[in-house]
Protein backbone atom coordinates (compact mmCIF):
# COMPACT_ATOMS: atom_id res chain seq x y z
CA UNK A 1 0.00 0.00 0.00
CA UNK A 2 1.41 3.29 -0.95
CA UNK A 3 0.61 6.35 1.30
CA UNK A 4 -0.98 8.94 -0.10
CA UNK A 5 2.15 11.74 1.01
CA UNK A 6 4.49 12.13 -1.71
CA UNK A 7 7.52 11.93 0.54
CA UNK A 8 6.18 8.70 2.20
CA UNK A 9 5.59 7.26 -1.36
CA UNK A 10 9.18 8.06 -2.66
CA UNK A 11 10.12 6.13 0.81
CA UNK A 12 7.79 2.99 -0.38
CA UNK A 13 9.36 3.09 -3.55
CA UNK A 14 12.99 3.24 -3.01
CA UNK A 15 12.54 -0.11 -0.19
CA UNK A 16 11.06 -1.63 -3.74
CA UNK A 17 14.01 -0.62 -5.43
CA UNK A 18 16.13 -1.63 -2.67
CA UNK A 19 14.72 -4.61 -2.24
CA UNK A 20 14.85 -5.40 -6.11
CA UNK A 21 18.71 -4.51 -5.93
CA UNK A 22 19.01 -6.92 -3.49
CA UNK A 23 17.61 -9.49 -5.22
CA UNK A 24 19.78 -9.46 -8.11
CA UNK A 25 22.75 -9.28 -6.26
CA UNK A 26 21.67 -12.20 -4.46
CA UNK A 27 20.71 -14.06 -7.78
CA UNK A 28 24.39 -12.62 -9.47
CA UNK A 29 25.96 -14.09 -6.32
CA UNK A 30 24.17 -17.69 -6.66
CA UNK A 31 24.79 -17.64 -10.70
CA UNK A 32 29.07 -16.67 -9.94
CA UNK A 33 28.66 -19.68 -7.68
CA UNK A 34 27.04 -22.39 -9.63
CA UNK A 35 29.49 -21.18 -12.42
CA UNK A 36 31.91 -21.78 -10.67
CA UNK A 37 31.75 -24.66 -9.24
CA UNK A 38 30.77 -26.12 -12.64
CA UNK A 39 34.21 -24.55 -14.21
CA UNK A 40 36.02 -25.97 -10.80
CA UNK A 41 34.38 -29.13 -11.51
CA UNK A 42 35.37 -29.24 -14.97
CA UNK A 43 39.20 -28.70 -14.37
CA UNK A 44 39.22 -31.30 -12.30
CA UNK A 45 37.69 -34.05 -14.38
CA UNK A 46 40.27 -32.84 -17.09
CA UNK A 47 43.27 -32.93 -14.85
CA UNK A 48 42.19 -36.22 -13.72
CA UNK A 49 41.61 -37.00 -17.29
CA UNK A 50 44.92 -35.99 -18.69
CA UNK A 51 46.18 -37.85 -14.99
CA UNK A 52 45.42 -40.94 -16.36
CA UNK A 53 46.18 -40.93 -19.57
Amino acid sequence: MIPLTPLAATVEIAKLGARRRAAAEFHGMVTFAVVSGLASATLVMVATLVGTI
